[in-house]
């Protein structure tokens, strides 16, 4: 058996799904070409009322047009079961589900959780629910790492593969043969070819330019065939697969009336085949969207599935609730540029705002305390890049993609407890228990007298809310070595982390302590942001050698991809100068 043992379920290699199945992707591409088509096959027809498309520029309020409407459909009458409403982002998820519950909730009309099951789910996350596929099923980067080590392929960042069916699309380090390899398998089944020797030809046509050396059609073929053997004798599911199912046994929600697909400008011609499958049995459906945002067309994607998608019904918001003036004029002239604009009556927010370029700002000089700041890059390793840096200069942020920040770790609220003792205040006998509880945050054997985490376990169980001061702490059983530290306000160096994290959370301490617990300087890549909004875009033009042989070959999506970063602030951008030598002419 190819593979770690310990991967394996019980009844492996008897999934009866043929992931690589031509069939299954046929049916989809004949029902794709219906939709493109404007044709409606009979049962549509029977069922199906109207299908509207609302095209919205950045900041327009999509996805809040969403959540109205889907307030209204069960105002009106609805079951909320009976709504399905799918998003791509883990904001717009977020935003659809806490949202909408909300506002049924503050009228009485929402009972439990189960009766909105379908509302701020990913197509993936649905049907893999639908399909009964369990998580331990899921393909993870730690399956990958057992398939990469069993025939020796050099896959980058497999951390980054890490499925979560509820997130969203996460942006790939593409950087050797193999990564291609893998990236293949799932851009062939996303494009509905029914074969990958039938895709091979484009592949190549729109990633030539990028193509590392050693790329090669026979092993990637090999490839493909150990991969399908490895997830077959593992009983293993990939995201492509939980569509492909979907398609081949005709799953959808039960009961389904109402269709919302958000970021629908995303969609790939597999997961439209979902979604028109399940339009079919519904009254109608809304696919809402903007071309120009779309920035997974190397995933699949393709924007005209949206724009231009038959319906019966079109509606336009114009007005932009987030982008100001000037960040509008700059994202304009930039569209324009590259032979891209929205309707004439698109307009900005009714605020100024500003545009800054030059070098990296003076972090201290950024009034960035009470804002919310973005640090956008085009892809994981400048990231990463960027995360080493602001670790060395102990800038305090928080890492949506890319180099994680010590920030990230649990291990820094500990310090803001034990911050609170130490400047007199008082904590609960629970929050104690609970720090001690963890021994990855405080090594008890160091710092801990013999039994003193059952006695706060057992203090905490009898009233949770008992105050404790930093005199209490030796009566509790911290010994004199933690006092020591404590005492001389180490906080840092009592807790689990290697020299560097410990080095940087010092320093961050020591400059801005005053604002640690409260940073909102987020650095990641600009697919990381897609659906979220700052205060202040801090944007790094550079490119690395793929992405700059994409503005070449493909030069609309490289301006689609920077429009999205323009377009997060409320109020001003900051564009740097590139340093690699390499930048997007912003």
């Amino acid at each position: 058996m190819l593979g770690s043992a310990r991967f394996a379920l019980k009844e492996k290699g008897k999934n009866k799904y043929d992931f690589m199945s031509s069939s299954a992707l046929a049916l989809g591409a004949a029902l794709w070409r219906s939709c493109c088509s404007g044709e409606r096959n009979e049962n549509a027809k029977e069922v199906r009322k109207m299908r509207t498309r609302v095209i919205g520029p950045p900041g327009t309020g999509k996805t809040s047009w969403a959540i109205r409407k889907v307030a209204e459909f069960i105002k009106a009458g609805y079951d909320p079961g009976s709504i399905v409403a799918t998003t791509f982002t883990r904001s717009g998820r977020r935003a659809i589900k806490e949202k909408v519950r909300a506002i049924l909730r503050s009228e009485g009309l929402l009972k439990g959780k189960a009766e909105d099951r379908w509302i701020g789910r990913t197509i993936h996350s649905i049907c893999k629910e639908l399909l009964g596929i369990p998580s331990k099923s899921v393909m993870d980067w730690k399956h990958l790492k057992d398939f990469a080590d069993a025939y020796r392929y050099k896959l980058s960042l497999l951390e980054s593969h890490s499925y979560d069916v509820d997130g969203e699309f996460r942006d790939v380090m593409l950087e050797t043969a193999d990564d291609y390899y893998l990236f293949f398998v799932d851009w062939w089944r996303h494009r509905m070819y029914p074969k990958p020797e039938l895709a091979y030809p484009d592949f190549m046509k729109r990633f030539w330019k990028s193509l590392p050396g050693g790329f090669d059609k026979q092993r990637l073929m090999l490839f493909l065939k150990r991969y399908d053997e490895y997830k077959r004798e593992n009983g293993l599911w990939d995201f492509a697969d939980f569509l492909v199912g979907a398609l081949r046994e005709r799953a959808c929600p039960e009961g389904i009336k109402i269709l919302f697909c958000d970021e629908a400008q995303d969609l790939s011609p597999l997961l439209l085949n979902v979604t028109v499958m399940w339009e079919s049995r519904a009254e109608r459906s809304f696919y809402i969207g903007d071309p120009n945002q779309a920035i997974y067309g190397f995933m699949g994607g393709d924007h005209k599935l949206l724009a231009e998608m038959p319906c019966e019904e079109e509606i336009q918001l114009v007005r932009s609730n987030r982008v100001p003036r000037a960040v509008w004029e700059k994202d304009k002239r930039l569209l324009e540029r590259f032979g891209l604009w929205y309707r004439e009556d698109y307009l900005p927010r009714n605020e100024e705002g500003y545009v800054v370029r030059g070098r990296a700002p003076s972090w201290r000089e950024l009034p960035f305390q009470g804002k919310k700041v973005f640090v956008m890059h085009r892809t994981r390793m400048l990231a990463r890049e960027w995360g080493d840096m602001l670790i060395e200069m102990g800038i305090p942020f928080k890492a949506l993609r890319g180099r994680q920040s010590p920030l990230d770790r649990e291990e820094v609220k500990v310090v803001g407890l034990l911050e609170r003792l130490a400047k007199g205040e008082a904590v609960t006998i629970q929050e104690m228990a609970e720090l001690v509880a963890d021994t990855s945050y405080i090594p008890s054997a160091l710092y801990l007298e013999r039994g003193a985490k059952t006695r706060m376990k057992r203090l905490a169980e009898q009233d949770p809310e008992r105050p404790v001061t930093k005199h209490d702490l030796p009566e509790l059983g911290f010994n004199m070595r933690f006092m020591a530290k404590f005492t001389e306000g180490k906080l840092f160096s009592l807790l689990k982390l290697d020299e560097r994290e410990r080095e940087y959370l010092i320093r961050a301490y020591r400059k801005y302590a005053s604002v640690l617990g409260k940073v909102e300087i987020y650095n990641g890549t600009i697919h990381a942001f897609k659906g979220e909004e700052c205060d202040i875009a801090v944007i790094n033009p550079d490119l690395t050698k793929r992405t700059a042989d994409g503005l070449v070959t493909s030069p609309q999506e490289e301006a689609k991809v920077f429009h999205t970063a323009l377009t997060r602030a409320r109020e001003g951008v900051y564009i740097l100068y590139p340093q690699r030598g390499m930048g997007f002419p912003i």
